[in-house]
């Protein structure tokens, strides 16, 4: 596991290194223990919105932006 997906060597990373996480990547994971899906888990107010391209379920076609209005 790396930062980018450990949230707890993240956090002990920008804690004892003062290494802040640039991102992290988050998975759903089923019943039987797959991935399933994945995707950015971005600072707030942004959210992850696809591209418009690509598999819908892999982190890598979604990118961090500003929420549209309502």
């Amino acid at each position: 596991m790396t930062p980018t997906n450990d949230m707890v060597k993240a956090l002990d990373r920008w804690m004892t290194k003062d290494e802040a996480p640039s991102l992290f990547i988050g998975a759903h994971i089923d019943d039987a223990k797959h991935v399933t899906a994945t995707r950015p888990i971005c600072h707030y107010p942004l959210e992850a919105r696809y591209l418009g391209h690509g598999d819908i379920h892999e982190a890598a076609n979604f990118a961090c932006r500003a929420p549209q209005p309502m």
